[in-house]
């Protein structure tokens, strides 16, 4: 009797085993299909709801009347913020589906071969009830294809006179600004960043223009200084197309910085060359310098040529500088302006 009851002990214990471990095997299935499912809902809840938007644009597309391409890209923005909004929907959708599937699983935490019987039921069934979701998506990429020619179509106009100037101001030019003194004379390496009360005179020299890109040549002449000088020079701007919302700077070269010869002060500075016996080895030796005078109650700024050199120096207000020379020759003086 007690080796009956042994036995019938035995066969419970291993029904129990043979249970749970169905048991495992079986809440896998009952999970993978659960979260198939879930997943599957999901997907197609995303889709309905992003060809039910595409459907719509592509109505209010055949009635747009854009006038910019800034529109067109302003309407792909808004169209891609709905569509990051509804698959955001999708992915918190799908997380409730894992955390179902989590909640089952959580049951063999304890027991490592049970949680196995249960990941691969769960693994097999996934994938084959997966296969059976059939969503029709929704042909978003065609639709941006579509509103990317639309925007490539509409073509902006070309930059004006008024946006060119406009769009100098804020701008540097620099360079050595004393026309044939284009010498490396660091001291006199001159840039200035262009504010609109400077601006004297902006004339088109000359404009090239393809359908892609745009060229120009603009004389510029301003004026730093209240009242100093004046410089001129030649300002290059480059404009694309191509596939931006507008026209597009691409390079803004200024060229030929020169200062601009008035004559107003040209009687005022005189310069002359002296040559003087001064001091030194047994003889002494002959210095030779050019004498300046500036007659006028202002600051100038005179430019020399003399003996194949160039010279640029800055006078003081009624005074007599020198400037001492390397080979003598009679001065010319080239220009003579405020600073």
């Amino acid at each position: 009797m007690k080796k009956v009851k042994f036995i019938i002990h035995i066969l419970v214990v291993i029904m129990i085993c043979i249970t749970y471990s169905g048991c495992a095997e079986s809440n896998g299935k009952k999970a993978g299909k659960t979260e198939t499912k879930m997943n599957c809902d999901c997907d197609k809840t995303r889709e309905k709801s992003s060809l039910k938007l595409i459907q719509s644009e592509k109505t209010e597309l055949a009635k747009s009347n854009f006038q910019a391409r800034s529109q067109v890209s302003e309407k792909k923005q808004e169209i891609q913020n709905q569509l990051y909004t509804i698959n955001s929907q999708h992915q918190e959708c799908n997380q409730r589906a894992d955390q179902a599937y989590q909640k089952a699983r959580e049951k063999y935490a304890t027991n490592q071969k049970k949680k196995s019987k249960f990941d691969y039921a769960y693994s097999a069934t996934y994938s084959n009830y997966r296969k059976k979701c059939k969503v029709a998506p929704a042909d978003i990429g065609q639709f941006f294809n579509q509103l990317e020619r639309h925007r490539l179509s509409i073509i902006p106009p070309m930059p004006d006179f008024a946006r060119i100037k406009r769009e100098l101001i804020g701008r540097t030019v620099s360079g050595y600004a004393y026309g044939n003194f284009n010498f490396s004379y660091s001291g006199f390496t001159q840039s200035w960043k262009i504010e609109e009360r400077m601006i004297k005179e902006f004339k088109l020299e000359s404009e090239n223009k393809k359908k892609d890109e745009y060229s120009a040549k603009f004389k510029l002449i301003f004026q730093p200084n209240v009242n100093g000088g004046q410089y001129e020079v030649f300002i290059h701007p480059t404009y694309v197309l191509r596939y931006n919302d507008d026209w597009t700077i691409t390079s803004f070269e200024s060229v030929g910085l020169n200062i601009v010869k008035t004559g107003k002060y040209d009687n005022c500075v005189s310069a002359t060359l002296q040559t003087k016996r001064e001091p030194g080895g047994l003889f002494g030796y002959s210095r030779s310098y050019i004498e300046y005078v500036n007659k006028c109650d202002v600051e100038l700024m005179v430019g020399i040529k003399s003996g194949g050199w160039t010279f640029i120096k800055k006078l003081s207000p009624n005074s007599i500088e020198e400037q001492n020379l390397t080979a003598a020759g009679n001065p010319y003086i080239y220009f003579v302006e405020q600073p």
